[in-house]
Formats: C-alpha cells, structure tokens, sequence
C-alpha cells in the first residue's frame, strides 16, 4: 500500500503524505532522508504535498530537520516548487519542527504557511 495519495477534495490536487501508517515514533535523519525521497518523488509535478502527522507520538528534532526542514529550506530558496505543508501535529511534534524552522532561519511568514494553527 501506498503512503501517498490523494485523499482530500477533488477540487485540490495536492497529494497526502500520512507518515501514521509508518509508525509512531520517528527519531533519525536516514529514515527522515527516505521518506523525502518518497514525498519528492511522488509529489514531482505538485506545488503543495499534505504531509499529515496523525497519530505520531514522537519526533526528533534530527528526523524533523531532515524531512520537513530541508523541504522548507528548498522552498524558500526557490530551489524546488513543492511547499510541504503539515498538518495533524502534536503539541510535541509542533515544538520540534517550529524550532528546526527557526534554527534554519526561515520566515515566521513561511513557518506560518507550512505549519497551519
């Protein structure tokens, strides 16, 4: 089965990342660097990718960084057009990925806009 699909309205062509479906905890950059490769794949063509957090207990800030930072940082610099945006975060999980956001010196603009409150 895949992880990625489109699982919202018709009306968006966004494609949904549900990293729940690989698991609940989620603590290295090798594992974080796989799954990038997934989403960027997957997602080739899209502007935006879903990456939905549901039912994710715990994140490091090293997985963190290397998933959704290095997407944001690619973003931002307009080296890819694909925007991750995450959504279904824990408080934990929140915690974690603003503060790789603000470690890799990106906008509180686009932090606001890839992290939906």
């Amino acid at each position: 089965m895949t992880t990625l699909e489109n699982e919202i309205p018709q009306s968006s062509a966004s494609p949904r990342y549900v990293l729940g479906r690989q698991g609940q905890a989620f603590s290295t950059r090798a594992r974080a660097e796989q799954i990038r490769a997934e989403i960027e794949q997957r997602a080739a063509g899209a502007s935006d990718v879903l990456i939905d957090f549901e039912g994710v207990r715990s994140v490091s800030y090293s997985f963190a960084d290397e998933l959704v930072g290095i997407l944001a940082s690619r973003f931002e610099a307009r080296e890819s057009s694909l925007r991750p945006v995450v959504i279904g975060l824990s408080a934990q999980a929140q915690r974690v990925l603003l503060g790789s956001l603000e470690q890799r010196g990106l906008s509180d603009e686009l932090s606001h806009q890839l992290i939906p409150r």
